[in-house]
């Protein structure tokens, strides 16, 4: 509630400011998020810094944690080597970012600035995102051994480390909705969830899963820690890589989505149905969705094997 109130109080401030501005009213508080700074040749809008503010907007909308402090960082770095947010400092750091960045950093930095643009509702300057090459394998996606030798050490060695993995390798869940998932909703057999951009879509569980996790679920939670509270995305990623390094598995691999990736490619595997897969996975676009119709290099090697002897 305060966290709500402390937004809505953001917001009218915001709301206020550009009235002000618009009526050509000069003396705008300096704390305010947007001023405007003049000179005799030109007046430009500058922005100022506020990441408390930033963080409980995106929060509102329901980005994920790792969303959130991806977008923190990119404009706290932002306001730490060029200190004021303008249309001149602004260029400049698009141009430093494509000469020392590949494309995908450069874009992930774009995304964060152009979602803090949308939370000042400033529309003075556009980034030209950077264009990226795609791969036309995909390798950082668990395979059918790794997993098996992963599930194997973790349901002997660490039951929480197989539950995560079986869950979304069974669902295509991401990790921040199987965070969410309430041990009281899945034994209907679905649970509908919110997932990335505030879109709702259901989860099935089959029977053979629940009868394989009902007894190593949380009381509340699904997935909970050693106190039996909810987990973060964090504690999960850290438990899948030290499970990847005492089973051997290559740590590549050993990330949240990896698995929902495998679920897509088994799933692929045995029903050639890429709407279905889009809906199951929450996809908007089946372009996305085809991503995973990727063979890995060494698949796209063992076929050419096959294939080509003329």
């Amino acid at each position: 509630m305060k966290n709500d109130l402390y937004l809505e109080i953001i917001e009218k401030q915001q709301e206020l400011i550009n009235l002000m501005l618009q009526a050509g009213i000069g003396n705008v508080p300096q704390s305010m998020a947007i001023v405007e700074a003049g000179n005799d040749e030109k007046d430009c809008k500058e922005l100022k810094c506020d990441l408390e503010g930033f963080s409980l907007w995106l929060k509102r909308k329901g980005m994920s944690e790792n969303c959130i402090d991806s977008y923190i960082q990119t404009v706290d770095l932002f306001f730490r080597e060029y200190g004021v947010m303008n249309e001149e400092t602004l260029a400049r750091y698009e141009v430093d970012l494509k000469e020392k960045w590949k494309p995908k950093t450069v874009n992930l930095r774009i995304s964060g600035m152009t979602k803090y643009f949308k939370y000042l509702d400033y529309n003075d300057f556009e980034f030209v995102r950077a264009k990226e090459q795609k791969k036309t394998f995909c390798d950082n996606a668990i395979n059918e051994e790794q997993y098996e030798t992963l599930m194997n050490w973790a349901k002997v060695n660490n039951e929480k480390v197989w539950l995560i993995c079986k869950v979304i390798a069974n669902t295509g869940v991401r990790v921040s909705e199987l965070i969410n998932l309430k041990t009281e909703e899945i034994g209907k057999g679905f649970a509908d969830i919110v997932g990335k951009g505030s879109k709702t879509r259901r989860i099935y569980f089959t029977n053979t899963l629940l009868d394989e996790i009902k007894d190593l679920c949380g009381s509340v939670y699904v997935i909970e820690n050693r106190y039996g509270k909810q987990m973060s995305t964090r504690g999960v990623s850290q438990l899948l890589i030290t499970a990847g390094e005492k089973s051997g598995v290559p740590k590549e691999v050993m990330h949240p989505h990896s698995f929902r990736h495998f679920f897509a490619k088994q799933f692929l595997k045995n029903k050639q149905d890429v709407t279905l897969l889009g809906d199951l996975l929450g996809h908007s676009n089946i372009s996305t969705t085809a991503i995973y119709t990727r063979m890995t290099s060494q698949e796209q090697q063992d076929e050419i094997e096959k294939i080509v002897g003329w």
